[in-house]
């Protein structure tokens, strides 16, 4: 063994034998001398309450137009700090709207220095039954509610490569962004290419501030057009092809952000690039939207209605589930408040006990455990009627 590792071994003496042998008896003495009242502050859980609180009280201080339809809306708590974040996580916002309670996760653009800063930002577009009632109702002084940072789409050193490939379309850009601003304010230590595509010009996103980043040379920006040819821009698709041309030398990992059509256009192009499971890092695309489009959906059941019989505590109901929407959206639907955070199968927290019937779930969102396969526990927000159904569903926190 070199110098530089040696120790010396200290024997182990009497005094130390006889320390070992209270440690026991001093623990005991101390829980029996503690006051019978629970302390007023639990000190060992203050600093994980910070980093992963289950609410947060926040309120919208800023709103600003990105492009027809998107707005960017800027987020300040109504008390205390944020909880900071890695770039690329996202936050799950509670929402009411016509009796039904309601999730939906939005990727926070701005970066973890922001946070600090007193600020979470979220870019939406208005595009769905969610989406329209926020642009409809989030004002300047709207106080929301949302979940603490959530997800796994974020570079990590010991896993990730130096050289990082980013391939985002429309409004998946938003992550990408936060990775972005923290390349350039020198959190994240990497080198960044961002492959953007979009279907027009006016649909791009954050143009002004990433072409600011490309200064300091981390970082590298390519815009894709599909239907219009713009000066400085690729004309046409991201494909294999593209990506390749603008890849490092050497080896890199690939992070991808999207719709779901963009995903499942991309999956062959991927599959030709022979990157090893851990250098590809995909962002959750949410509920799917056209589940008769996944590989293996046994079509016409899209057009049936189940019933779905939901056993939560003490308490039971029965509502309608359609083929085409998850089991998720039917207990919304029925006024039911159960629990969910990512809407893509990924985290977990809608996770129930089926009793009866019988699900398809998309094979780009099946992520559960072999055990929970084995004892017929499903998540309910990418899990799709076949037949009727019994749920049991653990009470949102």
């Amino acid at each position: 063994m070199s110098e530089r590792f040696s120790f010396k071994k200290k024997p182990l003496g009497l005094l130390d034998m006889l320390a070992f042998t209270k440690l026991l008896p001093n623990r005991q003495a101390r829980i029996s001398a503690a006051p019978a009242t629970p302390p007023k502050t639990l000190y060992i859980n203050k600093l994980a309450k910070s980093l992963h609180p289950l609410r947060q009280n926040l309120r919208v201080t800023a709103l600003f137009e990105e492009a027809p339809g998107v707005i960017r809306y800027r987020l300040e708590p109504i008390e205390g700090e944020l909880a900071y974040f890695r770039p690329g996580q996202y936050l799950s916002f509670f929402l009411e709207i016509e009796g039904s309670r309601i999730t939906r996760p939005f990727s926070i653009s701005s970066s973890p220095a922001d946070a600090k800063e007193g600020f979470y930002e979220v870019c939406i577009k208005n595009s769905g039954f969610a989406t329209a009632w926020i642009a409809d109702n989030w004002k300047v002084g709207t106080e929301v509610v949302s979940s603490g940072p959530e997800g796994h789409f974020y570079y990590e050193p010991a896993r990730d490569a130096k050289d990082i490939i980013c391939v985002a379309g429309g409004v998946g850009i938003t992550p990408l962004r936060s990775l972005a601003r923290s390349v350039a304010q020198g959190i994240v230590e990497v080198n960044m290419t961002l492959i953007y595509g979009c279907n027009t010009a006016s649909e791009m996103l954050f143009a002004e501030e990433f072409h600011g980043f490309e200064k300091d040379g981390s970082f590298k920006v390519v815009y894709v057009v599909a239907n219009e040819e713009v000066a400085g821009a690729e004309k046409g698709f991201i494909t294999r092809e593209l990506i390749e041309k603008y890849a490092p030398a050497g080896e890199a990992t690939l992070f991808v952000c999207g719709p779901q059509a963009m995903y499942r256009y991309l999956e062959g192009e991927f599959a030709t690039l022979n990157l090893s499971p851990k250098r590809l890092r995909k962002e959750l695309f949410g509920e799917i939207k056209e589940v008769t489009k996944s590989e293996g959906y046994p079509l016409g059941k899209e057009t049936e209605t189940h019933t779905l019989t939901v056993y939560m505590g003490f308490e039971s109901c029965t509502m309608p589930a359609l083929g085409s929407e998850s089991l998720l959206v039917a207990m919304e639907r029925a006024g039911l408040n159960p629990p969910s955070r990512c809407r893509s199968g990924e985290c977990g927290y809608c996770r129930s006990f089926m009793s009866a019937g019988s699900v398809f779930i998309p094979p780009e969102e099946e992520m559960r455990k072999q055990a929970d396969r084995d004892t017929n526990h499903i998540h309910p927000c990418c899990s799709f009627p076949l037949e009727d159904i019994e749920l049991n569903v653990p009470r949102a926190k």
